[in-house]
């Protein structure tokens, strides 16, 4: 039997946008005190960003929602749902979230 394999998604780099990199500097004063609480949440904060979100030539945004390469509606607002509030004065982000 063939064993399952899920099919590769080039994903080009996604530049953070300017919003989420100031909420990371921000930790950085914040949580000095705790570095590794510090070291998670610079790690899976812009998680989704950097690993699941590909901008795609039509204007749309795709976000990897799992074990398949589909975009299902209520798994990818929630990846993004804590982006949210950053997107009101970021135009970068703004167009990922509305895409």
């Amino acid at each position: 039997m063939e064993q399952f394999r899920l099919p590769k998604i080039p994903m080009p780099h996604l530049e953070l946008p300017q919003a989420v990199q100031d909420i990371l500097i921000e930790a950085d004063e914040r949580l000095q005190h705790r570095p590794r609480l510090l070291a998670q949440f610079r790690n899976c904060f812009p998680n989704t960003l950097e690993t699941t979100t590909k901008l795609l030539e039509d204007g749309t945004t795709f976000v990897i929602t799992g074990d398949i390469p589909a975009m299902w509606l209520r798994d990818s607002v929630e990846q993004v749902m804590h982006y949210v509030p950053l997107a009101k004065e970021d135009i970068q982000l703004q167009r990922i979230i509305g895409a």
